[in-house]
């Protein structure tokens, strides 16, 4: 019996109104980023690639094209044959196939639809751990939770709006007393992806075989930022969590449950890359992000200790080129340079929305919700639908701003461009700071967006 046919990655589609198609590729975690590859296609090539969505096998696929366009099924296998070899090589992705037809990772939407297809919820503010990084100074704050009741409303009302995956985060996510049953409640909802966000600390058991039953849409990141507990107890401000992260990492992999491991880069861990690479490479734990710490929130008060020098950020570049050959793994580090010749924004807001525990629509993950003024919206007190059809104006305006970029000229010669190259809320922070002397939030950014995010400019 033929496999039905579907993709290894995420493929989204966005059909615009002159039948051209966008095509953006997702790994699993199903999160944009600057490493997405996107083309255009025209309409046979979108009918073609998208009908490889697990619903289908390979004859199926041929005779129905077969017949839609009235030509051999000898010449259409040909044809798709060697349009479908073209594209697996300059995509990166690959066809496999399976016994269960089921629907997978292809999502089609069209142009003028802007709401977003991932959104991030942050169920609580609270956190078990005070990180000497963290943006949002979870942990210090005044507690912050939405109820059970509250957060299922706002996941039925986003699976109604077509949101093809979210993300349960916080704060620390597993710190919300009903976590177990708010997991439960997503994945009755059939989302394709449901990420997880935790510094593992607190999951247990029967959450993570909850996870593995539902491991077709589940996906975690764990944070494991030394395999020192030493360093760990600095960084974090708790004692004795390295062994428990560590074991929790394990079970979640021994599961088979997709997983990223994350790492934030200080002065007094990159040295011990090496180290933390094998322990992952014996686990055979292959998605690993490492991030270097931005001074925004508690960074900003320690940047010696936290903070790279450029000597540093060469040493690290080199034991991360050390990795890549020895692992040829997937490690991100987000350096300046990676940002160079890009220009396209992160797709905050337009594609991936992120609300906190407030249920305040933020710009980002990175937003605080307090470095502006009046949020764009309040998810607990109106619809997400109508807070994007009442801001159609704006969302357009982001979608199409071009981040802070080396490569535009409004950047070019900045000073500042390490600190916010390829963000825009780094670039509006800066432009707040430095004032008129931020060309890119003077002559790039909109008038619309300016509303929205006004700084003191002349």
């Amino acid at each position: 019996m033929s496999n039905y046919l579907y993709w290894n990655k995420i493929l989204e589609f966005v059909v615009q109104k002159n039948n051209k198609v966008d095509l953006t590729i997702f790994d699993e975690d199903y999160v944009y980023t600057k490493d997405n590859k996107s083309c255009s296609l025209d309409f046979v090539g979108f009918e073609i690639i998208s009908k490889i969505d697990g619903t289908r096998t390979k004859e199926e696929l041929i005779s129905e094209l077969s017949c839609k366009y009235n030509d051999s099924v000898g010449n259409v296998d040909d044809i798709v044959s060697r349009f479908l070899e073209k594209f697996v090589n300059e995509m990166d992705v690959k066809i496999f196939g399976r016994e269960i037809c089921e629907k997978i990772n292809v999502f089609i939407r069209e142009e003028n639809i802007r709401y977003p297809k991932i959104v991030s919820i942050e169920i609580t503010n609270t956190c078990n751990i005070k990180c000497l990084h963290c943006y949002g100074n979870y942990g210090a704050l005044k507690k912050e939770m939405p109820t059970l009741d509250q957060i299922k409303s706002l996941f039925d009302e986003l699976k109604a709006l077509g949101v093809n995956g979210i993300e349960i985060t916080g704060g620390e996510c597993t710190t919300h007393p009903d976590f177990t049953e708010i997991l439960r409640h997503a994945y009755k909802l059939n989302f394709a992806s449901v990420c997880i966000l935790t510094n593992g600390i607190n999951l247990n058991d029967a959450q993570i075989e909850l996870m593995k039953k539902n491991r077709s849409s589940t996906s975690i990141q764990i944070d494991l930022h030394s395999l020192d507990d030493d360093y760990v107890t600095w960084f974090t401000k708790r004692p004795n969590t390295t062994e428990k992260i560590k074991e929790n990492i394990i079970k979640v992999k021994t599961a088979g449950i997709v997983l990223r491991v994350a790492t934030i880069i200080t002065r007094n861990n990159y040295s011990e890359l090496p180290k933390i690479g094998e322990w992952l490479y014996e686990y055979e734990i292959r998605n690993w992000g490492i991030s270097p710490v931005i001074s925004l929130g508690r960074a900003q008060f320690k940047n010696d200790e936290l903070i790279l020098t450029l000597n540093d950020q060469v040493k690290l570049e080199e034991i991360l080129e050390k990795l890549y050959r020895k692992y040829k793994n997937d490690i991100r580090f987000n350096s300046t340079k990676e940002h160079e010749g890009e220009v396209k924004n992160c797709g905050a807001i337009v594609n991936q929305a992120v609300i906190d525990s407030k249920g305040n629509l933020k710009m980002c993950t990175m937003d605080t919700g307090e470095y502006f003024g009046k949020p764009l919206g309040n998810v607990y007190k109106t619809a997400v639908k109508g807070i994007y059809d009442s801001n159609v104006e704006f969302l357009e305006a982001f979608a199409q701003l071009k981040s802070p970029n080396p490569s535009i000229k409004e950047c070019k010669q900045c000073e500042h461009i390490r600190f916010c190259g390829g963000c825009i809320l780094r670039g509006i922070l800066k432009a707040k700071e430095i004032g008129d002397k931020c060309f890119w939030y003077k002559d790039v950014v909109s008038p619309v967006i300016k509303k929205q995010y006004p700084i003191d400019i002349a």
